[in-house]
């Protein structure tokens, strides 16, 4: 059966996308819009997440001359007039802001507008990202994007792209995965900010039999929840996902759930600030589900991710105490979950 659309009183990473996928900046346009934004007052800044891996297909050259530019919404498309905008020229060259490409992965450092943009609270607006470069084929950057969760609250920033031979912007779907949701951070000049929160996915983890993940959280306020989501795509077998709350060794509340994808849970609790709780999934050993978790930063907006936990993985041995990521464990991910209050 479908998945209710959530109510708008939800405690949770809010599933932000459910897999990771760089575009690529070459001769395509694309933006990301159009972006309701919540509050009246000035941008100052933005991040995107610009991927050049040295493994892999995620820029080429000088990185070409990316110019990010914020525009109006003008009946569903980005207006021509630009508000405000900055300029990342050749970042891979010799000599370019990220010329050390070879040690590092990407960047998702804030960018200052050339000037201060005054958005009205409610309003619409569209990033719109363009390459430059006279052979933008040959010199580009990657920037990266997470297939769109539809449903799920925190997933209305739709990644949209337009070909140079077309001058309508349409949601972009890679084949097989569906739309895409963009990943971004934009801040006002007076420190609020606002978008998806998260900037990259960690690699997926099996849940079935002895391998469990859970989210550790310590919520900051009490909280009365009523019911669970989670993105968690059923890999093999025809076992249900079973998910435990617990809080200091004594289970709290469990349910199960048969399907793949969305999966819906009655899970009714008080959780109460300051008290660690522990969000357990577990599945039977002929059945595998896959979990994955969402990386977060702590220079982008509190506000636009789940600040109360961390996404945790038990291998077969033990809890690890975080989610294992390119041979190490870290805490900054979340499993992608919401609870409605």
């Amino acid at each position: 059966p479908p998945i209710p659309a959530p109510s708008s009183n939800w405690y949770g990473s809010g599933i932000k996308g459910h897999g990771l996928r760089p575009r690529a900046a070459t001769t395509t346009e694309f933006a990301l819009g159009p972006i309701k934004v919540p509050s009246t007052g000035n941008i100052g800044s933005l991040a995107l997440y610009f991927i050049f891996a040295s493994e892999g297909n995620y820029f080429a050259g000088t990185g070409g001359i990316n110019r990010v530019s914020i525009r109006d919404d003008v009946g569903g498309q980005p207006g021509s007039t630009i508000l405000g905008e900055f300029t990342i020229a050749n970042p891979t060259a010799s000599g370019g802001i990220w010329s050390d490409w070879a040690d590092r992965r990407g960047n998702w450092s804030h960018y200052p507008f050339d000037r201060q943009i005054p958005v009205a609270g409610g309003a619409r607006y569209w990033i719109v990202v363009e390459n430059l470069h006279p052979d933008p084929a040959a010199n580009w950057v990657g920037i990266n994007a997470l297939t769109a969760g539809g449903g799920a609250p925190g997933t209305v920033y739709v990644h949209i792209e337009t070909s140079s031979s077309s001058s309508t912007f349409e949601p972009y779907s890679y084949p097989g995965e569906g739309q895409f949701t963009g990943l971004f951070d934009l801040k006002y000049t007076d420190g609020r900010g606002f978008g998806q929160g998260y900037l990259h996915a960690f690699f997926d983890q099996s849940v079935g039999g002895g391998r469990q993940a859970r989210e550790v959280i310590v919520p900051t306020a009490t909280r009365n929840v009523t019911s669970l989501r989670i993105w968690a795509p059923r890999a093999s077998g025809s076992g249900d996902l079973t998910v435990a709350l617990s809080s200091g060794g004594n289970e709290l509340a469990r349910a199960s759930a048969s399907g793949s994808g969305w999966l819906a849970f009655p899970l009714s609790a008080t959780l109460q600030a300051g008290t660690t709780y522990h969000l357990e999934f577990s599945a039977p050993a002929d059945t595998a589900y896959t979990f994955s978790a969402l990386r977060e930063t702590g220079t982008w907006s509190s506000g636009s991710r789940f600040t109360d936990g961390y996404a945790d993985y038990h291998d077969g041995s033990g809890w690890l105490g975080g989610w294992p990521i390119w041979g190490s464990t870290r805490q900054e991910g979340d499993l992608m979950f919401y609870f409605t209050q």
